[in-house]
């Protein structure tokens, strides 16, 4: 699988494209997510073979507004296959799967990660994660 974007035109959309950047991988990439602002993408891959189970990686967007390297979220959130992660709506939260379970973790995982250049772009998601989410990096299980 391969992450795609489509551009909205007058008539529909454009063909689908890949997204640019260190987000594809000649391995397994998918379920992904982009921060409203576009600071950010979070996927899930297959990239290194010697794990057999997919992994979360974040790119953030570099200056030159291309995609940058694919960090892997895997040592922050614990051991085992994660995947289809998406971020609460008030910026707090990093919704995850793992071990067939919706778990979250603090959205300061995303801000400890977030390069320096961010610092003094555009504000979005990561100057808010920076400036206001003081909550912790506990990992909490569902309580749907």
């Amino acid at each position: 699988f391969k992450i795609v974007y489509c551009t909205p035109m007058e008539k529909g959309y454009s063909k689908p494209r890949q997204v640019d950047g260190e987000v594809n991988s000649p391995f397994f990439d998918a379920h992904s997510y982009i921060d409203p602002s576009g600071e950010f993408i979070i996927f899930d891959s297959r990239r290194d073979q010697q794990k057999n189970y997919n992994e979360l990686y974040i790119c953030f967007k570099t200056q030159d507004a291309k995609w940058g390297k694919a960090i892997c979220l895997g040592d922050k959130l614990g051991p085992g296959m994660k995947m289809a992660a998406s971020v609460s709506p008030d910026g707090k939260f990093l919704f995850y799967s793992y071990k067939k379970s919706i778990y979250w973790v603090s959205t300061k995982v995303i801000r400890d990660l977030s390069p320096e250049d961010h610092k003094e772009r555009k504000p979005g998601i990561v100057k808010k994660l920076r400036d206001g989410n003081k909550t912790n990096n506990e990992v909490k299980p569902n309580s749907f």
